[in-house]
């Protein structure tokens, strides 16, 4: 519980977990995810997800694959937010070559189903 308390007070408000109060394993999960964040030498990246997104594009390295990934975040973003996410992840895409491909990989939920769904998208699209 010390490493939440830390990264909670490192963080304050925007550190937001929703867990149901009846799923005790789940909260202990996430507990136990939150103490091993506080305690490692990861970084949080406050920012808006698209411009995230170009920053990240900006500083990997050229001639590498660039994998973006999210799960379970799309029905969280404003109309806005999807529309300026999905017009910089296709930019990203459009400006991709075979020796710098742009992966896009997104676990959401299916369209009126109770599942999620795998979708890739692979820019430049090439068939070897």
């Amino acid at each position: 519980m010390a490493g939440f308390l830390e990264l909670a007070s490192r963080f304050g408000p925007e550190l937001d977990i929703f867990e149901m109060p009846d799923q005790l394993e789940r909260i202990e999960r996430a507990k136990g995810a939150l103490d091993y964040a506080a305690k490692s030498s990861l970084v949080v990246d406050p920012a808006e997800a698209s411009q995230w997104l170009l920053k990240q594009y900006n500083e990997a390295p050229m001639e590498r694959p660039r994998v973006f990934f999210h799960s379970i975040i799309w029905r969280y973003f404003s109309r806005q937010q999807q529309h300026d996410f999905r017009a910089n992840i296709h930019k990203l895409g459009d400006a991709a070559s075979e020796y710098s491909p742009v992966i896009w990989m997104r676990l959401e939920p299916a369209a009126g189903q109770q599942h999620a769904e795998l979708t890739v998208t692979i820019w430049p699209s090439f068939s070897r």
